[in-house]
């Protein structure tokens, strides 16, 4: 079988091969859910949702922004929805979430 595609149907196609949403983790003690967002523009803004956000949520944030600058993420909203986890586990869902916003749909 035999795909004809010119340059601009190419283009396209590896334009629109991303996904726009991805979601990691589960709601139990010691993890968090992570939701990720891509964008067209804005930057990278980080929401935390925790019940010790208080204490902690600035270095959630700083976690988060570290891992995505780490991947070279551009443009993205990620939502946190934090149940106690430790530093490897935020840096994983957030790997995650962001290597399933580049992967092929």
């Amino acid at each position: 079988m035999k795909f004809d595609f010119d340059d601009n149907e190419l283009k396209k196609i590896k334009d629109e091969s991303f996904l726009d949403f991805a979601r990691s983790g589960r709601e139990q003690k010691g993890d968090l859910v992570v939701e990720g967002e891509r964008r067209g523009k804005g930057g990278v803004s980080v929401e935390i949702e925790s019940s010790v956000k208080a204490m902690f949520g600035a270095r959630i944030e700083d976690v988060v922004r570290q891992s995505l600058q780490m991947l070279n993420a551009e443009n993205v909203h990620f939502r946190i929805k934090d149940n106690g986890a430790l530093d490897h586990v935020i840096i994983a869902r957030v790997e995650t979430v962001a290597r399933q916003l580049c992967a092929r749909k």
